[in-house]
Protein backbone atom coordinates (compact mmCIF):
# COMPACT_ATOMS: atom_id res chain seq x y z
CA UNK A 1 0.00 0.00 0.00
CA UNK A 2 2.79 2.44 0.90
CA UNK A 3 4.67 1.79 -2.35
CA UNK A 4 1.49 2.18 -4.39
CA UNK A 5 0.66 5.39 -2.52
CA UNK A 6 4.06 6.88 -3.35
CA UNK A 7 3.96 5.72 -6.97
CA UNK A 8 0.40 6.94 -7.55
CA UNK A 9 1.17 10.33 -6.01
CA UNK A 10 4.25 10.63 -8.23
CA UNK A 11 2.45 9.58 -11.42
CA UNK A 12 -0.42 11.98 -10.80
CA UNK A 13 1.91 14.74 -9.56
CA UNK A 14 -0.21 15.23 -6.43
CA UNK A 15 2.50 16.81 -4.30
CA UNK A 16 6.18 17.53 -4.71
CA UNK A 17 9.11 17.32 -2.36
CA UNK A 18 8.84 20.23 0.03
CA UNK A 19 5.07 20.57 -0.38
CA UNK A 20 2.96 21.34 2.67
CA UNK A 21 -0.27 19.33 2.59
CA UNK A 22 -3.40 19.72 4.70
CA UNK A 23 -5.04 16.34 5.40
CA UNK A 24 -8.83 16.21 5.77
CA UNK A 25 -9.17 13.64 8.56
CA UNK A 26 -12.59 12.59 9.79
CA UNK A 27 -11.34 9.77 12.00
CA UNK A 28 -12.76 7.10 9.68
CA UNK A 29 -10.68 4.27 8.28
CA UNK A 30 -9.84 5.91 4.94
CA UNK A 31 -8.61 9.21 6.37
CA UNK A 32 -6.67 7.50 9.18
CA UNK A 33 -4.88 5.28 6.65
CA UNK A 34 -4.13 8.39 4.58
CA UNK A 35 -2.70 10.15 7.63
CA UNK A 36 -0.56 7.09 8.40
CA UNK A 37 0.82 7.02 4.84
CA UNK A 38 1.68 10.72 4.85
CA UNK A 39 3.45 10.29 8.17
CA UNK A 40 5.42 7.32 6.86
CA UNK A 41 6.36 9.28 3.73
CA UNK A 42 7.74 12.11 5.85
CA UNK A 43 5.73 14.70 3.90
CA UNK A 44 5.20 18.02 5.66
CA UNK A 45 1.53 17.99 6.63
CA UNK A 46 -1.09 19.12 9.10
CA UNK A 47 -4.52 17.77 9.94
CA UNK A 48 -7.93 19.42 9.55
CA UNK A 49 -11.06 17.97 11.18
CA UNK A 50 -14.64 19.11 10.64
CA UNK A 51 -17.27 18.57 13.33
CA UNK A 52 -20.60 18.92 11.52
CA UNK A 53 -22.63 18.53 14.75
CA UNK A 54 -24.89 15.94 13.10
CA UNK A 55 -24.36 12.92 15.36
CA UNK A 56 -24.20 14.44 18.84
CA UNK A 57 -21.69 12.73 21.14
CA UNK A 58 -20.45 10.59 18.27
CA UNK A 59 -19.35 13.69 16.33
CA UNK A 60 -17.63 15.10 19.40
CA UNK A 61 -15.95 11.73 19.96
CA UNK A 62 -14.58 11.79 16.41
CA UNK A 63 -13.09 15.22 17.04
CA UNK A 64 -11.44 14.16 20.30
CA UNK A 65 -10.05 11.04 18.60
CA UNK A 66 -8.46 13.02 15.74
CA UNK A 67 -7.07 15.70 18.06
CA UNK A 68 -5.56 12.99 20.27
CA UNK A 69 -3.98 11.27 17.25
CA UNK A 70 -2.46 14.54 16.06
CA UNK A 71 -1.15 15.35 19.52
CA UNK A 72 0.55 11.96 19.88
CA UNK A 73 2.23 12.40 16.49
CA UNK A 74 3.10 16.04 17.25
CA UNK A 75 1.16 17.06 14.12
CA UNK A 76 -0.46 20.47 13.82
CA UNK A 77 -4.24 20.08 13.94
CA UNK A 78 -7.03 22.48 12.95
CA UNK A 79 -10.64 21.88 14.00
CA UNK A 80 -13.92 23.60 13.16
CA UNK A 81 -17.43 23.03 14.47
CA UNK A 82 -20.33 23.82 12.15
CA UNK A 83 -24.08 24.30 12.55
CA UNK A 84 -24.70 22.20 9.45
CA UNK A 85 -28.48 21.90 9.86
CA UNK A 86 -28.85 25.65 10.35
CA UNK A 87 -26.67 26.39 7.34
CA UNK A 88 -28.64 23.95 5.18
CA UNK A 89 -31.94 25.56 6.21
CA UNK A 90 -30.69 29.10 5.58
CA UNK A 91 -29.35 28.17 2.13
CA UNK A 92 -32.31 25.88 1.25
CA UNK A 93 -29.94 23.03 0.34
CA UNK A 94 -29.51 19.42 1.46
CA UNK A 95 -27.53 18.58 4.58
CA UNK A 96 -24.94 16.77 2.44
CA UNK A 97 -24.49 19.83 0.21
CA UNK A 98 -24.28 22.09 3.25
CA UNK A 99 -21.55 19.93 4.78
CA UNK A 100 -19.64 19.98 1.50
CA UNK A 101 -19.81 23.77 1.18
CA UNK A 102 -18.82 24.35 4.80
CA UNK A 103 -15.93 21.89 4.56
CA UNK A 104 -14.38 23.18 1.35
CA UNK A 105 -14.89 26.86 2.22
CA UNK A 106 -13.00 26.23 5.45
CA UNK A 107 -10.25 24.35 3.62
CA UNK A 108 -9.85 27.27 1.21
CA UNK A 109 -9.49 29.69 4.12
CA UNK A 110 -6.84 27.49 5.75
CA UNK A 111 -4.88 27.25 2.50
CA UNK A 112 -4.89 31.03 2.16
CA UNK A 113 -4.10 31.73 5.81
CA UNK A 114 -1.61 28.95 6.55
CA UNK A 115 0.07 28.57 3.15
CA UNK A 116 -0.72 24.96 2.34
CA UNK A 117 -0.04 23.73 -1.19
CA UNK A 118 -2.96 21.29 -1.32
CA UNK A 119 -5.73 19.62 0.67
CA UNK A 120 -5.73 15.81 0.63
CA UNK A 121 -9.08 14.02 0.92
CA UNK A 122 -9.35 10.26 1.40
CA UNK A 123 -11.72 9.20 -1.40
CA UNK A 124 -10.98 5.66 -2.56
CA UNK A 125 -11.71 3.66 -5.71
CA UNK A 126 -15.08 2.45 -4.39
CA UNK A 127 -16.11 6.04 -3.70
CA UNK A 128 -15.29 6.80 -7.33
CA UNK A 129 -17.46 3.92 -8.55
CA UNK A 130 -20.34 5.14 -6.38
CA UNK A 131 -19.97 8.64 -7.85
CA UNK A 132 -20.18 7.12 -11.33
CA UNK A 133 -23.56 5.54 -10.52
CA UNK A 134 -24.88 8.63 -8.72
CA UNK A 135 -24.18 10.77 -11.79
CA UNK A 136 -25.49 8.09 -14.14
CA UNK A 137 -28.80 7.94 -12.28
CA UNK A 138 -29.15 11.72 -12.16
CA UNK A 139 -28.45 12.05 -15.86
CA UNK A 140 -25.13 13.41 -17.03
CA UNK A 141 -22.83 13.95 -19.95
CA UNK A 142 -19.53 12.32 -20.76
CA UNK A 143 -17.57 14.26 -18.12
CA UNK A 144 -19.98 13.18 -15.40
CA UNK A 145 -19.07 9.54 -16.02
CA UNK A 146 -15.31 10.00 -15.69
CA UNK A 147 -15.42 9.98 -11.89
CA UNK A 148 -13.39 12.05 -9.47
CA UNK A 149 -10.07 13.45 -10.58
CA UNK A 150 -6.87 12.63 -8.64
CA UNK A 151 -6.29 16.37 -8.56
CA UNK A 152 -8.76 19.21 -9.02
CA UNK A 153 -7.45 22.71 -8.33
CA UNK A 154 -6.01 22.48 -4.80
CA UNK A 155 -7.79 19.22 -3.85
CA UNK A 156 -5.82 15.97 -4.17
CA UNK A 157 -7.05 12.38 -3.75
CA UNK A 158 -4.00 10.18 -3.03
CA UNK A 159 -6.05 7.05 -2.16
CA UNK A 160 -8.09 6.95 -5.37
CA UNK A 161 -6.09 3.91 -6.53
CA UNK A 162 -7.10 1.68 -3.60
CA UNK A 163 -10.30 -0.28 -3.00
CA UNK A 164 -12.13 -0.14 0.31
CA UNK A 165 -11.21 -3.75 1.08
CA UNK A 166 -7.51 -3.10 0.39
CA UNK A 167 -7.57 -0.14 2.77
CA UNK A 168 -9.32 -2.23 5.45
CA UNK A 169 -6.75 -5.03 5.10
CA UNK A 170 -3.89 -2.52 5.38
CA UNK A 171 -5.42 -0.87 8.46
CA UNK A 172 -5.80 -4.27 10.08
CA UNK A 173 -2.25 -5.31 9.27
CA UNK A 174 -0.72 -2.06 10.52
CA UNK A 175 -3.09 -1.89 13.52
CA UNK A 176 -4.29 1.57 12.52
CA UNK A 177 -7.04 2.79 14.85
CA UNK A 178 -10.12 4.53 13.44
CA UNK A 179 -13.70 5.47 14.26
CA UNK A 180 -16.85 4.00 12.74
CA UNK A 181 -19.41 6.49 11.39
CA UNK A 182 -22.88 5.14 12.22
CA UNK A 183 -24.45 7.20 9.42
CA UNK A 184 -22.62 5.06 6.85
CA UNK A 185 -25.16 2.31 7.52
CA UNK A 186 -28.20 4.51 6.78
CA UNK A 187 -29.64 3.71 3.35
CA UNK A 188 -31.65 6.95 3.26
CA UNK A 189 -28.58 8.55 1.67
CA UNK A 190 -28.17 7.86 -2.06
CA UNK A 191 -24.47 6.98 -1.85
CA UNK A 192 -25.06 4.57 1.03
CA UNK A 193 -27.94 2.89 -0.78
CA UNK A 194 -25.75 2.33 -3.84
CA UNK A 195 -22.88 1.03 -1.72
CA UNK A 196 -24.97 -1.24 0.53
CA UNK A 197 -27.65 -2.54 -1.83
CA UNK A 198 -26.73 -1.93 -5.48
CA UNK A 199 -23.03 -2.69 -5.81
CA UNK A 200 -23.16 -6.04 -3.93
CA UNK A 201 -25.72 -7.23 -6.50
CA UNK A 202 -23.45 -6.13 -9.34
CA UNK A 203 -20.60 -8.04 -7.71
CA UNK A 204 -22.72 -11.18 -7.97
CA UNK A 205 -22.86 -10.71 -11.74
CA UNK A 206 -19.16 -9.87 -12.01
CA UNK A 207 -16.88 -10.34 -8.97
CA UNK A 208 -14.36 -8.06 -10.70
CA UNK A 209 -16.91 -5.30 -11.25
CA UNK A 210 -14.87 -2.61 -9.46
CA UNK A 211 -11.90 -3.17 -11.77
CA UNK A 212 -14.16 -3.39 -14.85
CA UNK A 213 -16.07 -0.18 -14.06
CA UNK A 214 -12.83 1.61 -13.17
CA UNK A 215 -11.38 0.62 -16.56
CA UNK A 216 -14.52 1.91 -18.29
CA UNK A 217 -14.19 5.23 -16.44
CA UNK A 218 -10.58 5.48 -17.61
CA UNK A 219 -11.69 4.99 -21.23
CA UNK A 220 -14.44 7.59 -20.81
CA UNK A 221 -11.92 10.01 -19.34
CA UNK A 222 -9.70 9.57 -22.41
CA UNK A 223 -12.69 10.11 -24.71
CA UNK A 224 -13.66 13.27 -22.81
CA UNK A 225 -10.14 14.66 -23.30
CA UNK A 226 -10.33 13.96 -27.03
CA UNK A 227 -13.66 15.78 -27.23
CA UNK A 228 -12.17 18.74 -25.36
CA UNK A 229 -9.27 18.94 -27.83
CA UNK A 230 -11.66 18.83 -30.80
CA UNK A 231 -14.01 21.45 -29.32
CA UNK A 232 -11.14 23.83 -28.51
CA UNK A 233 -9.91 23.60 -32.10
CA UNK A 234 -13.41 24.15 -33.48
CA UNK A 235 -14.05 27.05 -31.13
CA UNK A 236 -10.87 28.81 -32.25
CA UNK A 237 -11.99 28.44 -35.87
CA UNK A 238 -15.61 29.59 -35.48
CA UNK A 239 -15.47 32.21 -32.71
CA UNK A 240 -13.72 35.57 -32.75
CA UNK A 241 -13.41 38.59 -30.53
CA UNK A 242 -15.48 41.59 -31.56
CA UNK A 243 -15.57 45.14 -30.26
CA UNK A 244 -18.70 44.50 -28.21
CA UNK A 245 -18.24 40.83 -27.33
CA UNK A 246 -17.68 37.53 -29.11
CA UNK A 247 -18.96 36.59 -32.57
CA UNK A 248 -19.58 33.26 -34.25
CA UNK A 249 -20.70 32.67 -37.85
CA UNK A 250 -24.31 31.46 -37.81
CA UNK A 251 -23.99 29.63 -41.11
CA UNK A 252 -21.00 27.66 -39.85
CA UNK A 253 -22.80 26.80 -36.60
CA UNK A 254 -25.88 25.58 -38.49
CA UNK A 255 -23.72 23.29 -40.62
CA UNK A 256 -22.41 21.33 -37.60
CA UNK A 257 -23.78 17.79 -37.40
CA UNK A 258 -25.04 16.42 -35.09
CA UNK A 259 -26.23 19.81 -33.91
CA UNK A 260 -27.04 19.30 -30.22
CA UNK A 261 -23.68 18.03 -28.91
CA UNK A 262 -21.74 20.53 -31.00
CA UNK A 263 -23.77 23.54 -29.85
CA UNK A 264 -23.76 22.46 -26.21
CA UNK A 265 -20.01 21.84 -26.07
CA UNK A 266 -19.22 25.11 -27.87
CA UNK A 267 -21.52 27.31 -25.78
CA UNK A 268 -21.41 25.73 -22.30
CA UNK A 269 -18.45 27.94 -21.38
CA UNK A 270 -20.79 30.91 -21.78
CA UNK A 271 -23.35 29.47 -19.39
CA UNK A 272 -25.51 27.42 -21.76
CA UNK A 273 -27.15 24.45 -20.01
CA UNK A 274 -27.95 21.17 -21.71
CA UNK A 275 -31.66 22.01 -21.34
CA UNK A 276 -31.19 25.25 -23.31
CA UNK A 277 -29.36 23.63 -26.23
CA UNK A 278 -32.43 23.12 -28.41
CA UNK A 279 -33.47 26.73 -27.80
CA UNK A 280 -30.06 27.86 -29.00
CA UNK A 281 -30.36 25.72 -32.13
CA UNK A 282 -33.80 27.23 -32.87
CA UNK A 283 -32.31 30.70 -32.32
CA UNK A 284 -29.87 30.10 -35.19
CA UNK A 285 -32.83 30.13 -37.60
CA UNK A 286 -34.30 33.41 -36.30
CA UNK A 287 -34.23 36.45 -38.55
CA UNK A 288 -32.48 39.03 -36.28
Amino acid sequence: MYKRFIEYSRQQQLFASGSRVLLAVSGGIDSMVMAYLFREAGTDHAIAHCNFSLRGEESDGDEKFVVSYAKKGKTECFTATFDTLGYAASKHISVQMAARELRYNWFDSLIEKEGFDAVAVAHNLNDNIETFFINLLRGTGLNGLTGMSPRHNNIIRPLLFATRSEIAAFASGEKIKFREDSSNAEVKYTRNRIRIRVLPEIDKVNPNSVAAISETMTHLNSSAKLVDIYIEKLHSELFRQASDGIEADVGELKSLKPASPHIYELFKRYGLSSQQTEEMIALLDSSP
